[in-house]
């Protein structure tokens, strides 16, 4: 009994530093990784469009290069909408978006060699 009182208190303090080293993750990978905030934002886009996680690499590499830039934000604005919808996102989330640019990074480092 005691116990269960116990790991229901700690709970949302395992899941909020689940989500904080998540989103660190996340953003060690987004400062490693050769992508413009432009093409960040088409990604985190396309994630809301479609389950983006059964997307490969390739595929998430050729929806970043057929993309226009007639929408062109200035990138202060698009830094802030990325840095919002890191900061809105739950831990699946930001899980699946870390997932998403480590499998760019290894496709765009792959299709250099």
């Amino acid at each position: 009994m005691f116990q269960n009182e116990v790991n229901a208190k700690l709970a949302p303090l395992k899941q909020a530093l689940k989500l904080s080293y998540t989103k660190r993750k996340l953003n060690e990978t987004l400062e490693i990784i050769n992508l413009s905030p432009r093409e960040i934002y088409i990604i985190l886009n396309e994630l809301n469009k479609e389950d983006i996680n059964n997307l490969s690499p390739k595929q998430i590499y050729q929806i970043l290069k057929t993309q226009t830039k007639d929408k062109m934000l200035n990138v202060s604005e698009e830094w802030e909408n990325i840095n919002n919808i890191i900061n809105n996102a739950d831990y699946e989330t930001i899980k699946k978006l870390h997932l998403i640019f480590v499998k760019y990074k290894l496709y765009n480092d792959e299709k250099y060699y």
